[in-house]
């Protein structure tokens, strides 16, 4: 099986140019050879080797005839046969991922680390859109001796917790500010009643000790 992912690896080569034909489609598919020949070193895939690589064969033999109609005015019956080609690979395409990411549920519920592992280095599941569920089952098995690459994964997800992190700090910080600012006004209107109270004082006392002061002149006359 390693020797068939082998021959499948080399055999794909690095397109130097790209049908320009249907290229939302073609690149889909051109893009997942490489994911989906990994496959075929599975163990749990083991059945499927010679469908992975039929497969292979007709993504290499469409590619080839989508350059074939990089031309300015492509024969219309050529033409309608690659699109065709196009449909019928994505169809498979789609299979290959349903069946990975059927066996990889099945590892999971059997704990069976070691096919798990291998589905998602091969790279055709989509962890993005099953990250918790993966994440949980990884982290299980974190001081094992399996390396599940999910780095990516586990830099997204951080990521999108740092993001969400940051936004609830802005938020404090702009509800710390506005409280902070209301607390300062509040602060400073008690700073200036006080002072306009220690004003009034200090002049009802001054006030109080010019009327003594007056009264006891007044009393010393009257005694002369």
């Amino acid at each position: 099986m390693l020797r068939l992912l082998l021959i499948i690896t080399v055999s794909i080569s690095i397109w130097a140019d790209t049908p320009k034909l249907y290229s939302s489609l073609g690149d889909l598919i051109y893009d997942n050879m490489e994911s989906i020949s990994r496959l075929a070193d599975i163990k749990v895939m083991s059945k499927h080797d010679e469908s992975i690589a039929r497969y292979i064969g007709n993504c290499k033999m469409a590619h080839k005839h989508g350059l074939a109609l990089n031309i300015d005015d492509p024969d219309a019956k050529a033409v309608k046969n690659y699109l065709e080609e196009l449909r019928a690979l994505d169809k498979e395409r789609i299979a290959f991922i349903q069946i990975s990411d059927r066996l990889l549920s099945k590892s999971i519920e059997e704990d069976d680390l070691e096919s798990y592992s291998e589905l998602i280095k091969s790279g055709v599941t989509d962890i993005e859109r099953d990250s918790d569920r993966i994440i949980d089952y990884y982290l299980r098995y974190r001081n094992e001796n399996y390396l599940v690459e999910v780095e990516e994964l586990m830099l997204y997800k951080d990521e999108l917790k740092d993001r969400e992190d940051q936004e609830e700090v802005d938020r404090q910080s702009l509800y710390k500010r506005y409280h902070q600012g209301r607390i300062d006004q509040i602060h400073k209107r008690q700073l200036e009643k006080k002072a306009a109270m220690r004003i009034a004082i200090d002049a009802e006392r001054e006030s109080a000790k010019r009327e003594l002061n007056r009264e006891l002149d007044e009393e010393l006359l009257s005694t002369q």
